[in-house]
């Protein structure tokens, strides 16, 4: 799990998940930064490249009510 500064909740995974979550339409799959932003992973190819550099994956899980500011990475 990923909590990035302003509360956004992620779900991590590993390159194995996403591209099993990719394959099956589950759910939309973001690569994670270091610096708390993502993109979207939009193609095979992209998920693949990613994969290949190491990067970390997320699903969304959604922001975290007012007031509970905890980071967890």
């Amino acid at each position: 799990m990923k909590i990035t500064k302003d509360g956004f909740v992620w779900k991590c995974i590993s390159a194995e998940e996403a591209r099993k979550i990719w394959d099956a339409d589950l759910f939309e799959i973001f690569i994670l930064y270091d610096d708390d932003s993502e993109g979207l992973v939009e193609t095979p190819e992209q998920l693949k490249e990613a994969s290949e550099r190491g990067c970390r994956f997320g699903v969304e899980v959604g922001k975290l009510p007012t007031g509970i500011n905890t980071p967890l990475q």
